[in-house]
């Protein structure tokens, strides 16, 4: 027997790609951060099976267990070091309770970063593997990275986002194709940089800059592959700043600024129909949503939701058909205004 387990703990050389640590010869997981691993390649699995989806849940529920019983076990011992410190400064006692504090601050922070690490690096491989799972089932030719984003020149130049941004950042990125239509989406963080100038009561002044953040949900870009009716934004909440065009639709004209260069050919676009789903959409969101038709065949989405999307919930919930479903519902609100956008005959220009 302990021949058989030096034999299967042989190691090759090879390392987990995410954390670095030793893998055994054949291994189908990293020890150390459950990664899932191909035996035969060491290299990082990225399709998941039922089987697969059960281990990773089962490897964090142990996490989870075991990062409680470590922070429950440190402020136990910080706890009981306390009392010892009540005793007279300088004592046996005294500095027995220093030595059980560190002890007890080192396995408290060791709990919690199970708690954080395992956790978080499971719910990512989970997503990672689903994603373009779920994305191959709805769309074509598709292209996902989890890592890359929408540029910040291609969004500056769409005037899509009506406020300015100094730095962005995000992941998820989606390159696909769905009846005939390209597509682009990607989860984005835009940031303004925001400087304050204080003077104190001697005259001496000093400036402090933070990033503030202004947007965070997704972003898509549509193209149709031909020229549109107008040129035209759809601006929520931006009533105010953009008020010179009315439709006939009152709430949809409390809730967005409308810019045209053309207000005729504005409703070429803005059909019925079109602004019952922009609003639909909106709901949906739970934040602000902007739109740009470009005249050259593009539309930019931006939906202010205020969360990242393609994010594993609870996993003591989690199984694959649920999460396919989250994923699918994911994109649902693309295929549906692709959907209604293809029944709009006045869309293109004639």
């Amino acid at each position: 027997m302990k021949k058989k387990k030096q034999a299967s703990e042989e190691y090759t050389g090879l390392r987990c790609p995410k954390c670095r640590a030793p893998v055994p010869a054949g291994a189908g997981r990293c020890t150390r951060c459950n990664t899932l691993l191909d035996p035969d390649t060491g290299q990082a699995r990225t399709r998941l099976t039922d089987v697969d989806m059960l281990e990773l849940v089962e490897a964090s529920r142990r996490a989870r267990t075991k990062g409680i019983a470590k922070t429950a076990a440190g402020i136990l011992i910080m706890l009981v070091a306390l009392m010892l410190l009540g005793d007279t400064e300088g004592s046996f006692l005294y500095s027995v309770g220093v030595i059980i504090i560190a002890i007890g601050g080192g396995v408290l922070c060791t709990g919690l970063i199970t708690l954080k690490e395992y956790k978080g690096h499971i719910k990512e491989q989970l997503s990672r593997s689903v994603v373009p799972q779920v994305l191959s089932e709805v769309f074509d030719q598709v292209e996902y990275d989890a890592y890359r984003h929408i540029s910040p020149e291609v969004i500056y130049a769409s005037g899509a986002f009506p406020f300015g941004f100094d730095k962005a950042s995000g992941g998820d990125y989606i390159k696909a194709s769905y009846r005939g239509v390209g597509l682009e989406l990607c989860d984005l963080m835009l940031e303004e940089e925001v400087r304050e100038t204080t003077t104190d009561s001697d005259g001496n002044s000093t400036s402090d800059t933070s990033n503030k953040i202004v947007f965070v949900g997704q972003w898509l870009i549509l193209d149709f592959h031909k020229e549109l009716s107008a040129d035209l934004g759809v601006f929520g909440g931006l009533r105010k700043r953009y008020d010179q065009i009315e439709t006939e639709n009152a709430e949809f004209n409390k809730r967005y600024g409308i810019s045209c260069d053309s207000v005729h050919d504005a409703f070429y676009i803005l059909t019925p129909n079109m602004m019952e789903h922009i609003m639909a959409m909106d709901r949906r969101a739970g934040g602000k949503v902007y739109l740009r038709f470009l005249r050259e065949g593009k539309i930019h989405v931006a939906v202010n939701s205020r969360r990242d999307h393609f994010e594993v919930g609870s996993l003591n919930d989690a199984d694959l058909p649920s999460l396919r479903m989250k994923f699918r519902g994911e994109v649902r609100y693309v295929t549906e205004l692709i959907d209604d956008l293809l029944t709009v005959d006045t869309l293109y220009k004639q």
